[in-house]
């Protein structure tokens, strides 16, 4: 198991919005509350390290309130190509596998022009794409840090377990592995 430098898991993430003002949210270490009393790290068998981001209402969206769901985390970049193609599969993924416990977080880091997300620019992106499940800006990308330190591949994607577990790390994850995961 890697350790997890708390600092990097206790930094304060700021988002900006349109009209200049800052808000924040806070990531720190606490597992994906399925077992609070141990500290989660990045890598597949490690708990998943909770998170708290502000999606595109401006609202804090934590890690945790998918404990018990198998998740999928999805990280990536609105100017990226590739993440724009699997933004075009993520929501029909996501109702094919709801109804078995599947949630989706989706935390991009960068929007079209390469700038932090803004909550308008969440918004635009979740509607435009059809989201239904939180997407929230990750512009410190601590979240990228944690599961993919080494790479800037995007999207990379991680596939937890319903107790917060890491099942998986990297490019787009299998529609099949997500269906063993739920026990389809």
């Amino acid at each position: 198991m890697r350790p997890v430098p708390l600092l990097t898991l206790t930094l304060l993430v700021a988002c900006s919005t349109k009209s200049g003002a800052e808000d924040s949210a806070l990531l720190d270490a606490r597992p994906a509350a399925c077992d609070p009393e141990q500290l989660g790290g990045g890598e597949v068998g490690d708990l998943a390290p909770e998170f708290t981001l502000l999606d595109q209402n401006d609202a804090p969206q934590a890690l945790s309130a998918a404990c018990g769901d198998v998740t999928l985390l999805v990280f990536g970049t609105f100017w990226c190509g590739k993440c724009q193609a699997e933004a075009e599969e993520l929501e029909a993924l996501y109702q094919s596998h709801v109804a078995s416990g599947f949630s989706v977080f989706a935390a991009y880091s960068e929007n079209i022009d390469g700038e932090p997300p803004t909550a308008a620019d969440l918004s635009e992106w979740a509607d435009f794409y059809g989201f239904t499940f939180p997407t929230v800006a990750d512009p410190s990308k601590v979240t990228d840090r944690t599961y993919d330190p080494d790479t800037e591949t995007r999207p990379t994607n991680v596939l937890l377990s319903r107790e917060g577990r890491v099942l998986s790390v990297g490019g787009v994850i299998p529609e099949e592995e997500i269906g063993v995961a739920l026990g389809e």
